[in-house]
């Protein structure tokens, strides 16, 4: 038999894109549609686990099996895939390079080999870029499955812990804390609530605290300039008598200044990965952690000219030292040039095998492989495009720039043991900060020192006081966090450990969460309504207040980061073989259990929460209320997109199920699909009408019929396209093709050539 391949994507864009670029070169492709398969439900591994209680939901035996998800399109999908599988010798997953896309795709590979017997060859393709070069490299080169053992455990042993540990934690805590709705409790998402909550305490509590400066001004051949005594944490001066006595003492004194001058260096910042690009964007632009990932995406898959957005690393393959100059002249095609050569770094950050070792993606760059396209791409990207791939690309071109010098001054006088001083930096070679051009350098960049220069005092200089005073200061609450902050403090979870020991092996780690989940994580914090944002800033609810300190009393390993962090090192440990997948996942549990005792306890005093009145409505939900409200030709109400409850109401009831268990499709579904059966001359077939499913597929399967933008479709024509086209034909001399007063597409493109 001839040897036969299959490629399996990870959805049907990413299919669609792959047919685009290789055709059936390496077989026919399969689109999955994310994960088809799931971890059971508790109540189908333990009946007695239907009924919610304070119960840890553990497997008495192994871990939990997953099954196919009960949906028409997925069982579809998977029997298409299955098909295509029996007659393959080789499957080649090309699946996203990520953790979650390894799972997706070893998890059909493990259910093939138990309902085919699948023994063939498999390969695994990493794709880091959509552009036709990148996918023909990433299928030459894929390798074999075996390579991906341990990240396919380190998915497995994530999957397995976050099943157990949330949803054991979740129903413990609504069962026994909530006297309404859902209380959600998560590994990863209650101690970032903590993070949000511990600083809305911090600010609601602070008192402010009245301190005093001495200053004086000095003057000398030089020029003239202030000097303050320091007036750090521990050195504030709290009675202004006392200030005003230190100031007194300076009057009219004449003597030396000291002057110490030391040369620094400033390396260039790291490259981006997807959360660190988050955190920029929200401290130049204020843009939230969805929309961050949202223009990438599109960069990535519309226009090509960036690699793999959910990248959780850093740093580059050693091997891409190579591409460097062409990078640089790329960029400076179309940005401007600087006046440096490149300076390569093989450490963190930069260009290092060692630091990627087990990952399958890398920093976030411009996409070399597309690079004669960027600037074409460029001029059509919208205003938000051109701003990210900017910042992205001048990342890359700061990365490849010598160290900035500068030289950091202090000036001080002594006056009956009374030190005042000051101090300057002033920037002798720019370095890496020439790639910024006329784009604002962010304060991620800057080296923490006083910019500017202070008058050229030389050490011993005489001088003079002709001026004391005393400032008046007052101490300042924390800074309110926006998304991109908490987003920072989620990847830098080291800094919100006391213990100096801890807090410095943390910061091995990677933070708390994952690329692909820190912004759904805020997301999910906002929609069950234990933040909310305000100005772009980030408030702890009531709600979340309440359930914060509820934990902070009785189960505070919940809201533990160090812990969470200490859990997510252990998963990156699975990944690199370091250690067993169910030591790990048995460690988690450990967790919980302790957590649900806590929980236990703070259940003497009763249900605390009312979650169905905090929680914020789904998008789904959303946008179901206003494709009402807009059929209806009415505002939305008051409150809908505010209340998960009163959208609830808004939209009625939740259709009940047919009885074989499907659902009827919604109001919209049915008024789409009538437009379509209108556009192409048809009725909605009556199953559709019953069956969601159907009726997706159905839409999927004849929503071509329709207009699309700049012409297109192939349904008929409207009378007034027909009566334009006549038109222009009877002008003209001219006659309409019959084929095209039989197609809308065709007249559009008939009218076009010919108007």
């Amino acid at each position: 038999m001839a040897p036969s391949f299959i490629v399996i994507a990870e959805k049907p864009s990413q299919a669609r894109m792959y047919s685009k670029h290789i055709g059936t070169s390496f077989g026919q492709v399969f689109a999955a549609r994310g994960h088809l398969f799931e971890l059971l439900d508790p109540e189908k591994l333990n009946p007695e686990w239907a009924q919610w209680s304070a119960a840890l939901l553990r497997p008495a035996k192994g871990w939990y099996p997953s099954e196919l998800k009960d949906e028409a399109d997925i069982r579809k999908r998977y029997k298409d895939i299955k098909e295509g599988a029996k007659r393959a010798t080789r499957i080649y997953l090309a699946t996203d390079p990520d953790r979650e896309g390894e799972g997706i795709a070893q998890d059909i590979l493990n259910q093939l080999k138990n309902d085919i017997n699948f023994s063939g060859e498999v390969v695994r393709v990493l794709p880091l870029g959509e552009d036709a070069k990148s996918v023909r490299s990433a299928f030459e080169n894929a390798r074999p499955i075996e390579e991906f053992k341990q990240l396919y455990n380190a998915y497995k042993a994530r999957a397995q812990s976050d099943h157990i540990f949330n949803l054991s934690l979740t129903r413990a805590a609504t069962t026994l804390l909530s006297s309404g709705g859902v209380v959600s409790i998560g590994r990863v998402v209650t101690p970032t609530l903590g993070i949000v909550c511990s600083r809305e305490v911090a600010i609601t509590e602070f008192k402010p605290v009245d301190y005093f400066v001495p200053a004086v001004t000095v003057e000398g051949e030089a020029g003239r300039t202030a000097l303050r005594m320091p007036s750090g944490e521990d050195d504030r001066i709290l009675d202004r008598s006392n200030a005003e006595v230190l100031a007194a003492a300076a009057s009219g004194y004449s003597g030396l200044i000291s002057v110490t001058t030391k040369g620094k260096s400033q390396k260039p910042p790291r490259l981006f990965s997807m959360s660190t690009l988050q955190v920029e964007a929200s401290r130049r632009w204020k843009w939230g952690a969805n929309k961050v990932a949202d223009v990438l995406q599109a960069l990535y898959s519309n226009y090509q000219v960036t690699t793999y957005p959910r990248s959780s690393e850093v740093s580059l393959p050693e091997a891409e030292i190579e591409n460097v100059p062409q990078m640089m002249e790329g960029i400076q095609g179309i940005f401007g040039p600087v006046g440096y050569d490149p300076v390569i770094r093989k450490v963190k950050g930069y260009f290092s095998d060692k630091d990627l070792k087990g990952a399958s993606h890398f920093a976030v760059v411009p996409n070399i492989n597309t690079v004669d396209k960027w600037k074409s791409c460029y001029e059509r990207m919208s205003g938000d495009e051109k701003k990210l791939f900017e910042l992205i690309a001048r990342r890359y071109l700061a990365a490849m720039g010598p160290d900035r010098e500068y030289d950091s001054t202090t000036l001080s006088i002594t006056i009956n043991e009374a030190t005042f001083r000051a101090s300057g930096s002033v920037e002798t070679k720019p370095g890496w900060k020439e790639a910024w051009g006329a784009a604002a350098s962010s304060s991620s960049d800057d080296d923490g020192e006083e910019e500017g220069a202070l008058p050229p005092f030389k050490d011993r200089d005489p001088v003079r006081v002709v001026e004391t005073v005393v400032e008046d200061k007052k101490t300042t609450p924390p800074k309110r966090l926006a998304e991109g902050t908490l987003i920072e403090l989620m990847i830098q979870s080291w800094k919100l450990v006391d213990d100096e020991v801890e807090a410095q092996r943390l910061k091995e780690a990677k933070g708390i969460g994952t690329e692909a989940t820190r912004n759904g994580i805020v997301q999910n914090l906002l929609n069950r309504g234990f933040i909310k944002t305000e100005g772009g800033k980030l408030f702890a609810t009531d709600t979340g207040l309440k359930l914060y300190r509820v934990l902070q009393q009785n189960a505070p390993n919940l809201l533990d980061v160090a812990q969470t962090a200490r859990m997510e090192m252990l998963l990156d440990q699975v990944q690199k073989g370091e250690v067993r997948a169910t030591d790990t996942v048995e460690q988690i549990i450990g967790q919980a259990e302790t957590a649900i005792e806590g929980i236990k306890r703070a259940a003497a005093n009763g249900p605390q929460l009312n979650m169905q009145a905090a929680r914020r409505p789904t998008a789904n939900m959303l946008k179901a209320a206003r494709a009402k409200a807009k059929r209806q030709g009415k505002k939305l109400p008051k409150g809908v997109s505010a209340s998960f409850q009163a959208c609830s109401e808004y939209l009625g009831p939740m259709p009940k199920a047919n009885a074989d268990g499907s659902y009827p499709p919604s109001e919209g579904q049915v008024a789409f699909a009538n437009k379509i059966a209108a556009a192409a001359d048809t009725e909605v077939p009556e199953q559709a009408l019953q069956n969601r499913d159907v009726m997706k597929s159905w839409i999927d399967a004849n929503k071509n019929v329709l207009p699309k933008k700049g012409g297109g479709g192939t349904g008929k024509p409207s009378p007034k396209q027909i009566s334009f086209a006549q038109k222009i034909a009877k002008k003209k001399g001219l006659t309409v093709p019959a084929e095209c007063l039989a197609e809308m597409g065709k007249i559009s493109k008939w009218i076009d050539a010919n108007k």
